[in-house]
């Protein structure tokens, strides 16, 4: 089940997120970084005011009552010529995976972008992050931009794939 998220869900989603990062970026960061990125209070801070601020999409997937992954999104923060919104983060724990859980929370994503007349989107993903790069062309994405991303211990390039068209992603 997806369903939106709301500021009793803050705790959940932090601890997914910190579990996460964890179990995705492993291997592909360096360990200064996954540890400065992997604070649960700090995370814990984050969410309880990403949570209360109505400009953001915050989406939950539940699993047996508890929350397995989110995606969070909004307005591009990034000019990108002809996308208007963006999928902030998507997460979703590692034994919750293959199940269908991260397309639909990418479909309820961009259902809710067109609600808000958002026109397309993007998302940043590390360019060593194969499998995520995998999921995002099979959902139609495509490679629009690259960058770097600038961490303790120097930049990480990352990768931007994009959605053009909201309706191929309808549910």
């Amino acid at each position: 089940m997806i369903r939106k998220a709301n500021l009793n869900d803050a705790e959940a989603i932090a601890r997914v997120h910190v579990e996460s990062w964890h179990e995705t970026y492993k291997a592909l960061v360096p360990e200064a970084v996954l540890e400065s990125r992997t604070n649960y209070e700090g995370r814990l801070k984050m969410w309880r005011q990403f949570l209360v601020d109505e400009s953001l999409i915050t989406l939950a997937a539940i699993e047996e009552e508890k929350i397995v992954g989110f995606v969070n999104g909004g307005k591009a923060r990034d000019e990108i010529e002809g996308y208007d919104g963006e999928l902030y983060a998507l997460y979703l724990l590692k034994d919750h995976q293959g199940k269908g859980l991260g397309r639909q929370l990418v479909q309820a994503f961009a259902k809710e972008l067109r609600e808000r007349s958002f026109q397309t989107f993007y998302l940043w993903v590390l360019h060593n992050n194969e499998p995520a790069q995998r999921f995002y062309v099979h959902l139609g994405g495509k490679r629009v931009s690259e960058k770097n991303f600038e961490t303790e211990v120097g930049p990480i390039v990352e990768i931007a794939y994009g959605w053009s068209d909201l309706e191929i992603l309808k549910v």
